[in-house]
This record gives structure tokens, C-alpha cells and sequence, in this order.
């Protein structure tokens, strides 16, 4: 048996193959053993637009065509003049003008002396019980008092607010306290912001007006009472002399 075999002797069989090279195709970009150059400069063409490519940017306005300069129009509105209305067969001819209202002037009068009346109630009542208030508390009430004035006069208390106020010292004054203290109730519910800095002192006032007419009550009750009883022991003293001189007329009759 031959011992060569088909093939290459001189290789041996796990050798790679090789790959055949054609000197004629070395000019060949494509051939084996060629790489493609990727580098490549496009040369500038010499006239720029002379290139086909259509320009995609807008031809250039006029001038005239742009947007109108600033400043060139006006920047306010023209003004508007009315229209005159058509002459009426019921047209009146225009009143002449009137003299200007005197309401303020008034209005200021009449605060004023509400403002007044209102001070002067609280202080008699003040003064009614002050022979059993602490000085301090006195004090305190007319601090109070000094408040509400000032806003008063500083026209900070609405006209609501001093018609209540005015209701109450009436209230005072004829000691309806169960009244004034309903009155002072509603200012300080319905006007918490106005009232609270001062109707502290005219809650106390109320209070302490209600406890001295209740014990000057007591105190007349019971000076009544010890009277009537004056008056029946003074009674009874001469009808039991009369019993004992009828007793010893009897006694000498006999």
C-alpha cells in the first residue's frame, strides 16, 4: 500500500491553509489582502453655488415687509369720545346743583353726645357702688371706661355698637340689670373684636350693681321689718296697763 496520500506532502494535516495571492490583482481595491480607505477628503467645489442642492431658508424680506418698528405706531388708545344722545320730547332741563350735605357735621354732634350720655351713666353707676369696691377694682373699671372712649372718639365703635351701648346704661339707670346684662351679652357675642378690650370693666360694673341694689334691698327689708315690730311691742304696752287698773278698780269695789 502507497503511503502518500492526495494533497501537499510537505504539510501535514492539522497545518492551516494558505491562501493563494495573484500578483495581478494587487491593483484591485476589492481584492484579498485590501482595505477599503475610509478616509477619503471630498474636495470643495471651486463656485459654492453652483451646487443643485435646493437652500431651504426663506428668501429675505423687504424693509418694508418687516415687522413695524417700535415706536412708529401710538401706544395708547385714542380717546373715546361719548355719543350725544338724540333730544327727548320728555327731556327735563338739568336741576341746578345742590349745596353739599351738612349730614356729617350732624352725625359728629349727635356721636358726641351719645358718647356723653353713655360716660356719664357709667360713671354715677361707678360711683353708686364704689363705698364697697377695692380701689383697685375702681381702678380697673375706669381704665376700661378710658378705652371705650378712645375708640369711641376715634370713630373705631359702629353706630350699632353705641345704640347698644346707649341701651344699656338706660338699662342701668332704671336697675333693669337682667337687661343690661343681655345687651352686654350681645355686644360681646355679635362684636368680639370691637367689645373685648374694654367691656371687661362694664361686665364688672353690671355685676357688682346687681350684688349692691340686692343688699340695699335686704338692708331695707329688714330695717321694715324691725319698724312693724317697734311699732307692735309700742302698741301692746298700754293695752296691759289698762287690764291692771280695770283689775284693781274691781278689787276696791269689792
Amino acid at each position: 500500500m502507497d503511503g502518500t496520500g492526495h494533497g501537499n506532502p510537505e504539510r501535514g494535516w492539522n497545518d492551516p491553509p494558505k491562501l493563494a495571492f495573484c500578483p495581478t490583482r494587487t491593483g484591485n481595491a476589492s481584492g484579498p489582502g485590501r482595505h477599503r480607505l475610509l478616509n477619503k477628503r471630498v474636495p470643495i467645489p471651486v463656485n459654492p453655488q453652483a451646487s443643485s442642492a435646493p437652500s431651504t431658508m426663506p428668501p429675505s424680506l423687504k424693509a418694508s415687509d418687516g415687522p413695524p418698528v417700535k415706536g412708529s405706531l401710538p401706544l395708547h388708545p385714542p380717546p373715546l369720545t361719548p355719543c350725544p344722545q338724540p333730544p327727548s320730547a320728555y327731556s327735563m332741563p338739568s336741576a341746578a346743583p345742590t349745596p353739599p350735605s351738612t349730614g356729617g357735621v350732624e352725625d359728629t354732634q349727635a356721636t358726641r353726645e351719645l358718647l356723653e350720655q353713655v360716660h356719664t351713666g357709667l360713671s354715677n353707676s361707678l360711683e353708686a357702688v364704689s363705698g364697697k369696691l377695692k380701689e383697685s377694682t375702681q381702678e380697673e373699671i375706669r381704665k376700661r371706661m378710658e378705652v371705650m372712649v378712645d375708640m369711641w372718639q376715634k370713630d373705631q365703635l359702629t353706630l350699632e355698637v353705641q345704640k347698644r351701648m346707649m341701651a344699656l346704661i338706660q338699662a342701668l339707670s332704671e336697675h333693669d340689670y337682667d337687661k343690661a346684662w343681655s345687651v352686654h351679652q350681645s355686644l360681646i357675642v355679635d362684636y368680639t373684636t370691637t367689645c373685648s378690650p374694654w367691656m371687661v370693666g362694664i361686665k364688672t360694673l353690671i355685676a357688682e350693681s346687681r350684688g349692691h341694689s340686692q343688699a340695699t334691698l335686704e338692708q331695707d327689708k329688714d330695717t321694715d321689718e324691725s319698724k312693724k315690730k317697734l311699732e307692735t311691742e309700742g302698741d301692746a304696752v298700754p293695752a296691759s296697763d289698762e287690764g291692771e287698773g280695770s283689775v284693781s278698780d274691781v278689787s276696791s269695789v269689792k
